[in-house]
């Protein structure tokens, strides 16, 4: 813990009437509570990071199975095109 030269009296009144040791006490408090609160948050994001590249894979599957359905279903039924067209894309086979 610092320590301040002048403990318990500050002169310029700084402090709000409270003591030196006091504040400096307060300060150390939350210190140790912000450098505990960034190792949380640290092993948070490496515990989510993986989630996330999970996340993302799964997604990328899901599009392809739901075009893989979609392309099966639709396989089975003749398309809808009219006599006209279908000369003209006879012509270009």
């Amino acid at each position: 813990m610092s320590k301040c030269v002048f403990k318990d009296n500050c002169p310029l009144g700084y402090l709000n009437n409270r003591s030196c040791s006091e504040v400096l006490a307060e300060n150390e408090y939350w210190n140790k509570r912000v450098q505990h609160m960034q190792g949380i948050m640290e092993l948070a994001q490496q515990k989510i990071l993986p989630l996330e590249q999970d996340i993302k894979k799964l997604l990328e599957e899901k599009q392809t199975l739901e075009q893989e359905l979609s392309e099966t279903y639709r396989k089975p039924f003749k398309p809808n095109i009219n006599k006209d067209d279908e000369e003209k894309i006879s012509i270009f086979q």
